[in-house]
């Protein structure tokens, strides 16, 4: 959590991002990013898809859905 990250020191404190990636298992092909802190911007979640290992996809919580 962001809290534990205050307990290291500077490291929360100078980040202007913070990211969380959390996978249920690791052939899943499937993967939630949530933005803990983003100094400049809005704190969100959205899934990222995945293929052999690779994020191929990203879909915002909102519905929005972008291909790399």
């Amino acid at each position: 959590t962001l809290a534990d990250l205050k307990e290291t020191g500077s490291i929360e404190e100078d980040s202007d991002v913070v990211l969380f990636l959390h996978r249920e298992d690791r052939g899943s092909e499937s993967m939630t990013c949530q933005v803990g802190k983003f100094r400049n911007g809005r704190i969100a979640a959205c899934d990222l898809k995945m293929v052999r290992g690779k994020v191929v996809g990203m879909e915002e919580r909102n519905g929005n859905y972008n291909d790399f």
